[in-house]
């Protein structure tokens, strides 16, 4: 199902939004985890700025990326004010489609930002042995091979604006996504017209 609706009586309604993406497995999952960061991975993220800093649509909003064996999915999340959620709805998911149309390419100025967050967070996150451990663990266990950090961090230094930019338009061009709420609806309408249903 594209579309569900969970009705409660909740002073905020949240949603969630998907497109299908990247397997753990996929050689571009690095240029899609740069692509989330972009859209709205931090306080100057396109979502950010866009639904919660200029329009005062939401409590919070962020993007999501899961990486499964056979599956993956890049989407967002959002806690906003039932009043006002089909405009939260549109703006976020337009958000996605002025990506993959070319209206709002990713920039230069971007595209770096999202490096240096990412490379700051995992060097970070490797500051202890339980860290580094659980990395190549994890990395053995799911994927059965161990990328150094280097090598990783390499990959992501070397994307270039046409990758990430073919990714988006790949992944989200003409798609529809699934979309979940929760809050006091029983009325679908309106969020199979935010999505376009």
């Amino acid at each position: 199902r594209a579309l569900r609706i969970e009705e409660r009586k909740t002073e905020q309604a949240h949603f969630v939004l998907g497109y299908p993406a990247l397997n753990r497995h996929d050689p571009d999952r690095h240029m899609l985890s740069l692509l989330s960061v972009i859209l709205g991975g931090t306080m100057s993220s396109r979502l950010f700025s866009e639904v919660r800093e200029k329009r005062g649509l939401c409590y919070y909003v962020h993007s999501d990326t899961e990486f499964f064996h056979d599956v993956g999915l890049f989407g967002a999340s959002a806690g906003v004010d039932p009043k006002r959620v089909e405009e939260a709805v549109q703006v976020t998911v337009d958000e996605f489609r002025a990506l993959a149309d070319g209206r709002k390419p990713v920039t230069a100025e971007e595209l770096q930002r999202a490096k240096d967050n990412i490379s700051g967070k995992f060097v970070l996150d490797l500051e202890d042995s339980e860290s580094v451990a659980q990395y190549v663990g994890m990395r053995q266990l799911l994927q059965g091979t161990i990328e150094s950090p280097e090598a990783l961090l390499k990959k992501y230094q070397a994307v270039e604006l046409s990758q990430i930019q073919a990714l988006a338009e790949r992944l989200l061009k003409d798609q529809v996504p699934r979309f979940a709420v929760v809050g006091p609806f029983n009325d679908s309408s309106m969020f199979e017209r935010a999505i376009g249903l």
